[in-house]
């Protein structure tokens, strides 16, 4: 085999490789934003919950927005430092890596 035909095989080897790399970019992309519809329902279907909640609680109470969402917002801090306490750092820097590699 000539130096030429090692070349030309190497450039079709590594075409069919990108194309199979492209592939598996262009499936992971469709299942991150699967993920994030999804996530974006979930997260209208909590704030109904978080509100049917509120008129359950307080039936007969005038519901002060300002407070609630100030207490919301510091549940939802305590439970994401909860959350990031828990999970190893390998877990979170590898799985931001990847998050943003295929959302670029």
């Amino acid at each position: 085999m000539s130096f030429d035909e090692r070349g030309e095989y190497q450039l079709v080897c590594f075409r069919r490789l990108d194309d199979e790399f492209d592939k598996v970019e262009k499936f992971y992309r469709a299942k991150v934003q699967e993920v994030m519809k999804e996530a974006d329902l979930l997260n209208k279907q909590m704030d109904a919950l978080i509100a049917f909640t509120i008129k359950v609680e307080n039936p007969h109470e005038i519901f002060d927005r300002k407070v609630e969402m100030t207490r919301l917002a510091s549940d939802i801090a305590a439970s994401a430092a909860a959350l990031s306490a828990s999970t190893p750092s390998r877990a979170r820097s590898s799985s931001r890596f990847l998050f943003s590699r295929l959302l670029n």
